[in-house]
């Protein structure tokens, strides 16, 4: 019913049976993501470096997940952090799994790219909150001033930001995310189920990401840019896309990318929103640069395409905009809790001409 050709989901924090604090066997996740359609579910126990591949390849599952190796390489003062692909290695403790007791996080940062000297995602898990948990906490980040009260202790080596832990809905993280943008800080916002206990099932929020399962089956590292450069939907729920086109409606820039403003001063975005027949869907919301601009009421719109359609926009400053998709009622039985939800990463405007994106805290 909903087409997603082109594109696979994924979660980025998933737990299982060498946590500490989950029970749950692999073949249990891994026919929890094939159920639930989740074709790349990233196993991050903590410290213990591991992946589902081994039971992907036991269940006979491979035509419709993939094993990432991945790690939420677990401190216990200043964050948790997620980090894949990583590089498993039997002849080392922990699978080869970073082990923080001993790192800084400036230091740890650069453990885990020394794990994996190729390329790999690090992903700021959960960042308000217990200091212990949560790194923006421990380093007092004021992100709508570009500031902390621990810059010793302040790294930006890493790609991502989980603005949405176990559940859609926007708080204090996501503003954190609006504010790094607005300063010129391209960080991805993302998302993880952070599942530990077998009834909340990975993927009931989502990453969607334009590549195919082949591609990504083949190489786990083509995961990497996708992700770095911010090409991704968070979703609990709609599918949607959201890309600048021409006058012929043809793709000029998409997700993460820059596009320029046209002869008459403005860019013309288009933004698709599909969901199941039953899922209520209502708001399809525009900001810019965090600020909201416009809104589209879906709540007539029948069948799994529910809008289609161009947003114009004429900024007078280089500017950025993302698509946020809103609903209401429950999804169960196929989704636990919360309601349909969904939020894209930005599509840059260089409405200056001048081929460079400034941000708008630096105007």
């Amino acid at each position: 019913e909903v087409d997603t050709t082109g594109w696979v989901s994924a979660d980025f924090h998933i737990h299982a049976l060498r946590s500490p604090d989950s029970y749950v066997p692999y073949d249990i996740r891994v026919l929890q993501a094939a159920t639930d359609a989740l074709e790349v579910p990233v196993l991050t126990e903590h410290v213990y470096l591991s992946n589902f591949q081994t039971t992907i390849d036991e269940l006979g599952m491979g035509e419709h997940v993939t094993g990432i190796s991945g790690q939420e390489v677990t401190s216990f003062t200043h964050g948790h952090f997620n980090a894949f692909p990583l590089i498993l290695d039997p002849n080392k403790p922990n699978l080869g799994g970073v082990l923080p007791y001993d790192k800084g996080a400036v230091e740890l940062f650069s453990a885990i790219r020394e794990q994996h000297p190729g390329d790999e995602v690090i992903q700021v898990n959960h960042p308000r909150g217990s200091s212990i948990s949560g790194y923006f906490s421990y380093v007092g980040l004021d992100s709508a001033n570009d500031t902390t009260e621990r810059p010793e202790e302040w790294s930006m080596n890493w790609e991502a930001i989980e603005v949405f832990n176990g559940s859609c809905g926007k708080g204090e993280i996501y503003q954190d995310w609006v504010n790094l943008t607005n300063h010129g800080h391209k960080k991805t916002l993302s998302s993880g189920s952070d599942t530990h206990g077998e009834a909340g099932p990975p993927g009931n929020v989502r990453n969607w990401i334009p590549i195919d399962l082949a591609t990504l089956e083949a190489n786990h590292g083509s995961i990497v840019p996708v992700v770095r450069d911010r090409q991704m939907i968070v979703s609990c729920g709609p599918f949607v896309t959201f890309d600048a086109v021409d006058s012929s409606g043809d793709v000029v820039a998409t997700l993460g990318q820059m596009a320029s403003r046209d002869s008459e001063g403005g860019v013309d975005l288009r933004v698709t929103v599909q969901g199941p027949s039953w899922m209520q869907i209502h708001t399809l919301n525009l900001y810019e640069n965090g600020k909201l601009i416009a809104t589209e009421d879906l709540s007539g719109a029948e069948g799994a395409e529910r809008f289609n359609d161009v947003l114009r926009v004429t900024p007078t400053a280089d500017a950025w905009y993302s698509v946020e998709v809103v609903g209401s009622g429950t999804m169960a039985p196929a989704v636990l809790g919360g309601s349909p939800y969904a939020v894209t990463n930005p599509i840059e405007v260089d409405a200056d001409g001048d081929g460079v994106w400034t941000p708008p805290a630096k105007q």
